[in-house]
């Protein structure tokens, strides 16, 4: 499943539209039944509940389709604006510092004086899949070790 979660925002990439029509609103087409069995058969060995297994596939994909819809909502925003993306977030940092520091923020003040969380979309992508795929594991299991994503490698921006 995490090589399926990996590859699915290069697919994404390719091809912008999945992410706007990908939805139980539509039904399964072909496509959507043979995507639904391949990952079933990659879960066969997976020890939990079928029902799980679905809620797994579904979690995944949620989390894929939802990385790609906002990275290609911040892209089209970007193409948008009369000035560069480097100037829009550093105006979105020193709005966000501002705020912080009027102290009605103090639990956000905490985090962001803390130990900084990884900034790189694609390390926070990969922690991601792997602690939803952690979490389906059966009691006692192993978790695999968290590897990086070839996204960046995809990315259209």
């Amino acid at each position: 499943m995490a090589g399926i979660a990996h590859q699915g925002p290069a697919i994404m990439y390719r091809h912008p539209w999945p992410a706007r029509v990908m939805t139980s609103a539509y039904g399964f087409s072909p496509d959507a039944l043979r995507f639904l069995e391949w990952c079933l058969s990659c879960l066969e060995p997976l020890d939990i509940p079928s029902g799980l297994k679905m809620q797994l596939i579904a979690r995944v994909n949620g989390t894929v389709m939802a990385t790609v819809a906002d990275e290609q909502a911040v892209a089209e925003r970007a193409r948008g604006l009369p000035w560069s993306e480097e100037q829009e977030q550093a105006v979105r940092r020193a709005y966000l510092a501002g705020q912080v520091a009027s102290g009605r923020y103090p639990h956000l003040a905490r985090l962001l004086a803390g130990s900084p969380a990884p900034v790189d979309p694609d390390e926070i992508f990969a922690l991601g899949i792997a602690r939803l795929l952690d979490s389906f594991a059966p009691p006692g299991a192993g978790a695999p070790p968290v590897t990086g994503s070839p996204r960046s490698q995809k990315r259209h921006r």
